[in-house]
């Protein structure tokens, strides 16, 4: 599986991702505070599935889209 791309929107009610990955090699630098273990534990959550963590980490909508032999997946989970 290739991680292509993540998106989250008003992550802790103030942090917007629109993070696109290489398909090799790509690194997550940033301040202290500025979301990078949070957009982790989100992708992770998505994957896994972990709805425990989803929950405790405040966002409107979240994203992920991998390749898996070819085909391109987006998993997505949305606050109402």
């Amino acid at each position: 599986m290739i991680v292509k791309r993540f998106k989250a929107n008003r992550v802790y009610g103030y942090l917007d991702f629109n993070i696109s990955f290489n398909n090799d090699t790509s690194f997550l630098v940033g301040g202290n505070g500025s979301g990078k273990t949070t957009a982790l534990k989100l992708m992770n959550a998505l994957v896994s599935p972990n709805f425990k963590e989803l929950i405790q980490i405040p966002f409107s909508a979240v994203s992920l889209e991998v390749e898996e032999d070819g085909k391109v997946i987006i998993i997505s989970a949305k606050i109402n």
